[in-house]
Protein backbone atom coordinates (compact mmCIF):
# COMPACT_ATOMS: atom_id res chain seq x y z
CA UNK A 1 0.00 0.00 0.00
CA UNK A 2 1.43 2.95 -0.86
CA UNK A 3 1.37 5.89 1.90
CA UNK A 4 0.81 9.43 1.11
CA UNK A 5 3.12 11.96 1.53
CA UNK A 6 2.72 14.24 4.61
CA UNK A 7 2.25 17.82 4.28
CA UNK A 8 1.90 20.34 6.35
CA UNK A 9 0.87 23.95 5.82
CA UNK A 10 1.60 27.17 6.47
CA UNK A 11 0.28 31.05 5.92
CA UNK A 12 2.06 33.00 4.14
CA UNK A 13 3.96 36.10 5.66
CA UNK A 14 2.05 38.69 6.53
CA UNK A 15 2.61 42.02 8.60
CA UNK A 16 -0.85 41.60 10.06
CA UNK A 17 0.70 39.10 12.80
CA UNK A 18 -2.08 39.59 14.98
CA UNK A 19 -4.45 38.36 12.17
CA UNK A 20 -2.89 35.29 11.73
CA UNK A 21 -4.66 31.87 11.96
CA UNK A 22 -3.11 30.62 14.89
CA UNK A 23 -5.27 27.44 15.60
CA UNK A 24 -4.87 26.10 12.26
CA UNK A 25 -1.00 25.89 12.86
CA UNK A 26 -1.63 23.78 15.93
CA UNK A 27 -4.21 21.98 14.34
CA UNK A 28 -1.99 20.74 11.82
CA UNK A 29 0.78 20.03 13.70
CA UNK A 30 -1.02 17.58 16.44
CA UNK A 31 -2.91 16.30 12.82
CA UNK A 32 0.70 15.38 11.41
CA UNK A 33 2.38 13.84 14.24
CA UNK A 34 -0.91 11.61 14.62
CA UNK A 35 -1.00 11.00 10.35
CA UNK A 36 2.80 10.06 11.03
CA UNK A 37 2.65 8.06 14.12
CA UNK A 38 -0.25 6.49 11.73
CA UNK A 39 1.97 5.59 8.77
CA UNK A 40 4.22 4.44 10.82
CA UNK A 41 2.41 1.97 12.54
CA UNK A 42 0.84 0.36 9.81
CA UNK A 43 3.61 0.23 7.28
CA UNK A 44 5.53 -1.46 10.16
CA UNK A 45 2.38 -3.86 10.39
CA UNK A 46 2.99 -4.37 6.53
CA UNK A 47 6.62 -5.12 6.98
CA UNK A 48 5.74 -7.68 9.73
CA UNK A 49 2.88 -9.57 7.27
CA UNK A 50 5.17 -9.25 4.37
CA UNK A 51 8.10 -11.29 6.80
CA UNK A 52 5.53 -13.87 7.52
CA UNK A 53 5.09 -14.58 3.92
CA UNK A 54 8.65 -14.99 3.38
CA UNK A 55 8.93 -17.44 5.80
CA UNK A 56 6.36 -19.64 4.51
CA UNK A 57 7.76 -18.99 0.94
CA UNK A 58 11.19 -18.01 0.57
CA UNK A 59 11.09 -18.59 -2.78
CA UNK A 60 8.19 -16.07 -3.62
CA UNK A 61 9.24 -12.15 -3.44
CA UNK A 62 12.07 -9.69 -3.57
CA UNK A 63 14.91 -10.31 -1.11
CA UNK A 64 17.57 -8.26 0.64
CA UNK A 65 21.31 -9.43 -0.22
CA UNK A 66 24.00 -9.38 1.83
CA UNK A 67 26.15 -5.50 2.34
CA UNK A 68 23.15 -4.08 0.84
CA UNK A 69 22.78 -5.79 -2.72
CA UNK A 70 19.71 -6.46 -4.36
CA UNK A 71 18.73 -10.55 -5.44
CA UNK A 72 16.08 -10.24 -7.58
CA UNK A 73 13.71 -13.53 -6.66
CA UNK A 74 10.66 -12.83 -8.55
CA UNK A 75 10.08 -9.87 -11.09
CA UNK A 76 6.92 -10.12 -12.08
CA UNK A 77 5.16 -9.19 -8.57
CA UNK A 78 5.00 -5.60 -8.94
CA UNK A 79 4.18 -5.58 -5.21
CA UNK A 80 7.10 -6.11 -4.02
CA UNK A 81 10.62 -3.23 -3.35
CA UNK A 82 14.02 -4.34 -2.60
CA UNK A 83 15.10 -2.48 0.46
CA UNK A 84 19.24 -1.71 0.73
CA UNK A 85 20.89 -0.18 3.92
CA UNK A 86 20.95 3.28 1.86
CA UNK A 87 17.28 3.25 1.43
CA UNK A 88 16.38 2.06 4.75
CA UNK A 89 18.50 5.53 5.78
CA UNK A 90 16.90 7.39 3.47
CA UNK A 91 13.16 6.40 4.43
CA UNK A 92 14.45 7.63 8.34
CA UNK A 93 15.31 10.99 7.25
CA UNK A 94 12.07 11.28 5.61
CA UNK A 95 10.52 10.71 8.83
CA UNK A 96 12.85 12.16 11.20
CA UNK A 97 12.19 15.28 8.71
CA UNK A 98 8.26 14.64 8.96
CA UNK A 99 9.07 14.86 13.61
CA UNK A 100 10.86 18.09 12.45
CA UNK A 101 8.48 19.92 10.76
CA UNK A 102 5.73 18.79 13.62
CA UNK A 103 8.06 20.76 15.80
CA UNK A 104 8.56 23.66 14.03
CA UNK A 105 4.79 24.25 13.02
CA UNK A 106 4.71 24.30 16.87
CA UNK A 107 6.98 26.75 17.51
CA UNK A 108 5.51 28.96 14.67
CA UNK A 109 2.10 28.70 17.23
CA UNK A 110 3.97 29.23 19.85
CA UNK A 111 5.35 32.68 18.85
CA UNK A 112 2.16 33.40 17.03
CA UNK A 113 0.79 33.15 20.16
CA UNK A 114 3.61 35.74 22.04
CA UNK A 115 3.00 37.86 18.97
CA UNK A 116 -0.57 38.05 19.99
CA UNK A 117 0.26 38.95 23.60
CA UNK A 118 2.72 41.24 22.59
CA UNK A 119 -0.10 43.24 20.44
CA UNK A 120 -2.84 42.95 23.15
CA UNK A 121 0.05 44.70 25.58
CA UNK A 122 0.47 47.30 22.97
CA UNK A 123 -3.16 48.01 22.30
CA UNK A 124 -3.87 48.34 26.25
CA UNK A 125 -0.73 50.82 26.63
CA UNK A 126 -2.50 52.66 23.80
CA UNK A 127 -5.64 53.00 25.71
CA UNK A 128 -3.56 54.34 28.61
CA UNK A 129 -1.82 56.61 26.51
CA UNK A 130 -5.67 58.28 25.62
CA UNK A 131 -6.29 57.94 29.50
CA UNK A 132 -3.33 59.70 30.34
CA UNK A 133 -3.87 62.35 28.09
CA UNK A 134 -7.37 63.32 28.86
CA UNK A 135 -6.20 63.28 32.67
CA UNK A 136 -3.43 65.94 31.81
CA UNK A 137 -5.33 67.86 29.81
CA UNK A 138 -7.66 68.10 32.77
CA UNK A 139 -5.18 68.63 35.10
CA UNK A 140 -3.63 71.54 33.35
CA UNK A 141 -7.30 73.16 32.66
CA UNK A 142 -7.95 72.87 36.69
CA UNK A 143 -4.18 74.60 37.34
CA UNK A 144 -5.05 77.74 34.95
CA UNK A 145 -8.87 78.01 37.00
CA UNK A 146 -7.05 78.16 40.46
CA UNK A 147 -4.11 80.75 39.04
CA UNK A 148 -6.60 82.57 37.35
CA UNK A 149 -8.67 82.32 40.74
CA UNK A 150 -5.48 83.31 42.75
CA UNK A 151 -4.69 86.51 40.35
CA UNK A 152 -8.66 87.49 41.12
CA UNK A 153 -7.91 87.36 44.63
CA UNK A 154 -4.86 89.13 44.45
CA UNK A 155 -6.02 92.14 42.44
CA UNK A 156 -9.13 92.12 44.53
CA UNK A 157 -6.41 92.78 47.63
CA UNK A 158 -4.93 95.66 46.17
CA UNK A 159 -7.82 97.33 45.49
CA UNK A 160 -9.59 96.37 48.71
CA UNK A 161 -8.86 100.17 50.44
CA UNK A 162 -11.13 102.55 49.60
CA UNK A 163 -9.33 106.49 49.99
CA UNK A 164 -10.90 107.08 53.25
CA UNK A 165 -8.63 104.12 54.34
CA UNK A 166 -11.77 101.46 55.02
CA UNK A 167 -11.24 97.99 53.75
CA UNK A 168 -13.87 96.89 51.02
CA UNK A 169 -13.11 93.45 51.46
CA UNK A 170 -13.01 90.78 54.43
CA UNK A 171 -8.79 90.39 54.61
CA UNK A 172 -9.61 87.64 56.71
CA UNK A 173 -11.91 85.63 54.33
CA UNK A 174 -9.58 86.74 51.40
CA UNK A 175 -6.73 85.21 52.81
CA UNK A 176 -8.10 81.74 53.48
CA UNK A 177 -9.29 81.59 49.52
CA UNK A 178 -5.97 82.82 48.70
CA UNK A 179 -4.06 80.19 50.92
CA UNK A 180 -6.75 77.23 49.69
CA UNK A 181 -5.98 78.60 46.18
CA UNK A 182 -2.24 77.67 46.60
CA UNK A 183 -2.47 74.86 48.27
CA UNK A 184 -4.73 73.79 45.00
CA UNK A 185 -2.14 75.17 43.04
CA UNK A 186 0.67 72.82 44.57
CA UNK A 187 -1.42 70.24 44.15
CA UNK A 188 -2.14 70.20 40.70
CA UNK A 189 1.48 70.98 40.15
CA UNK A 190 2.84 67.68 41.95
CA UNK A 191 0.29 66.05 40.05
CA UNK A 192 1.04 67.07 36.59
CA UNK A 193 4.25 66.56 37.08
CA UNK A 194 3.71 62.80 37.87
CA UNK A 195 1.74 62.91 34.50
CA UNK A 196 4.61 64.08 32.97
CA UNK A 197 6.99 60.91 34.47
CA UNK A 198 4.38 58.59 33.94
CA UNK A 199 3.98 59.40 30.27
CA UNK A 200 8.15 59.24 29.89
CA UNK A 201 8.21 55.55 32.09
CA UNK A 202 5.27 54.58 29.34
CA UNK A 203 6.86 55.95 26.21
CA UNK A 204 10.19 53.79 27.48
CA UNK A 205 7.79 50.68 27.69
CA UNK A 206 5.75 51.26 24.86
CA UNK A 207 9.33 51.42 22.64
CA UNK A 208 10.31 48.00 24.60
CA UNK A 209 6.53 46.08 23.23
CA UNK A 210 6.83 47.42 19.92
CA UNK A 211 10.65 46.10 19.74
CA UNK A 212 9.76 42.97 20.92
CA UNK A 213 6.58 42.53 18.77
CA UNK A 214 8.56 43.28 15.62
CA UNK A 215 11.90 41.26 17.20
CA UNK A 216 8.78 38.05 17.06
CA UNK A 217 7.22 38.90 13.89
CA UNK A 218 11.02 38.29 12.34
CA UNK A 219 11.34 35.40 14.42
CA UNK A 220 8.10 33.73 12.70
CA UNK A 221 9.46 34.56 8.90
CA UNK A 222 12.81 33.14 9.66
CA UNK A 223 10.49 29.64 11.02
CA UNK A 224 8.27 29.74 8.09
CA UNK A 225 11.30 30.22 6.27
CA UNK A 226 13.26 27.17 7.84
CA UNK A 227 9.85 24.92 7.67
CA UNK A 228 10.20 25.44 3.87
CA UNK A 229 13.47 24.82 3.65
CA UNK A 230 12.41 21.81 6.06
CA UNK A 231 9.72 20.48 3.54
CA UNK A 232 12.13 20.77 0.11
CA UNK A 233 14.70 18.27 1.85
CA UNK A 234 11.96 16.22 3.35
CA UNK A 235 10.44 16.04 -0.57
CA UNK A 236 13.94 15.78 -1.85
CA UNK A 237 14.41 12.60 0.44
CA UNK A 238 11.56 10.82 -0.46
CA UNK A 239 12.39 11.28 -4.64
CA UNK A 240 15.74 9.86 -3.20
CA UNK A 241 14.29 6.68 -1.63
CA UNK A 242 12.56 6.01 -4.83
CA UNK A 243 14.96 6.18 -6.98
CA UNK A 244 17.28 3.69 -4.40
CA UNK A 245 14.29 1.27 -4.34
CA UNK A 246 12.42 1.14 -7.59
CA UNK A 247 12.62 -1.32 -10.43
CA UNK A 248 10.78 -1.36 -13.99
CA UNK A 249 6.88 -1.64 -13.97
CA UNK A 250 6.84 -0.45 -10.30
CA UNK A 251 4.76 2.26 -8.82
CA UNK A 252 5.99 4.94 -6.43
CA UNK A 253 6.29 4.40 -3.05
CA UNK A 254 6.46 6.57 0.39
CA UNK A 255 9.40 5.39 2.25
CA UNK A 256 8.60 2.64 4.47
CA UNK A 257 10.41 2.71 8.09
CA UNK A 258 12.41 -0.69 8.37
CA UNK A 259 14.43 -1.99 11.25
CA UNK A 260 17.72 -3.56 9.98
Amino acid sequence: MAAKPLKVSHTSESSEWTNAPIQSLETVAAEHRDEMHKQIQNENEQNENEQNENDEDSDSGYDTGSEGENVESNADDPHRIVETKESVEVAKQFFELGTQIAKMSKDIYDVHTKVNESGANIASLLKEFEIDKKERAECSAELRQQQETMDRLLEALKKSSSEDGQMKIDLATTSDQLELCKSKIDGLKDRKKQCMKTKRQKRVRFAELNKQHKDRATEIGRLKRDLQLCEQRRRESQRLWQTLVQRPGHSPYSPRLILI
